[in-house]
């Protein structure tokens, strides 16, 4: 399988953990869901995923640092999601042409890697996050 896209389908429960499994994964949208739990940080072992889109949820917890390990990722959409997060990881490597991290409870200072992105548009809006922009 390489695409899985359950977007609007009212899931309830937790993203399974297992989900790391589908080697082959390119395109995972769990988006517009009633999802809970956290982000499962095993999404990190799917190295060919490109797009992946789990907002409008309701996880809860931190965004897994394991997520910087996806190399292939381009597309990368947290928004209207998170409740209670408490902290923002990011590698210098990441190389997304469209990130949204916006409307949800991220806190703390906007990292400094986010000057070595190479990103066309992100977009952190409706947060608490502060410091300086980074550019």
């Amino acid at each position: 399988m390489t695409h899985l896209n359950s977007t609007s389908h009212r899931l309830g429960g937790s993203i399974p953990r297992d989900i790391g499994e589908i080697s082959q994964l390119k395109v995972l949208s769990f988006a517009d869901n009633l999802l809970g739990g956290s982000i499962p940080h095993t999404l990190g072992d799917l190295m060919l995923l490109r797009d992946l889109d789990l907002s409008r949820n309701e996880l809860k917890g931190t965004i897994p640092y394991e997520l910087s390990k996806l190399d292939s990722l381009i597309f990368l959409n947290l928004g209207k999601l998170m409740r209670h997060c408490i902290c923002l990881s990011m590698r210098e490597k990441y190389s997304l042409n469209n990130d949204t991290l916006a409307s949800n409870e991220l806190k703390g200072d906007i990292p400094h890697e986010f000057s070595n992105l190479n990103l066309v548009r992100l977009d952190v809006s409706s947060n608490k996050l502060g410091g300086p922009i980074v550019t």
